[in-house]
């Protein structure tokens, strides 16, 4: 319907489906944070940085690697951790010298694109403030 030109309204509390969207507005306690396309929303409203960290181990190692200066939030991401960081560079020093500190091998912990469910979390979260 949307490829014809008709307007379909969805609702949904999972971002996943609201990436197909063409444009798309954030509600929380009634109130509009956000509105515009996808990516926009990935752009524009997303004011830190992500750090996807792929580790074997990650359920153990996710309350340590929330400690590390500069991290702000970190949660787990499908099998891998995201990280809410205030810089990148930084923060990817920081969570290094931890896993080399308890002997942590085969990782990998790169700047991502936020996803559509990390800019929801930060934009509530400072609404909140």
């Amino acid at each position: 319907m949307a490829r014809r030109g008709i307007t379909v309204f969805v609702t949904t509390h999972y971002m996943d489906e609201a990436e197909n969207c063409d444009r798309m507005t954030l509600i929380y306690k009634g109130s509009i944070i956000a509105m515009g396309t996808p990516e926009e929303m990935k752009t524009k409203f997303m004011k830190n940085d992500i750090l996807g960290i792929e580790v074997g181990s990650a359920q153990e190692l996710i309350d340590g690697i929330s400690k590390v200066p500069g991290v702000k939030d970190a949660a787990l991401f499908s099998a891998s951790i995201h990280a809410v960081v205030e810089d990148a560079k930084s923060a990817i020093s920081g969570i290094e010298a931890l896993f080399k500190k308890e002997g942590v091998k085969n990782y990998s912990v790169k700047k991502v694109k936020p996803s559509l469910e990390d800019v929801f979390v930060s934009l509530i979260e400072n609404y909140d403030k």
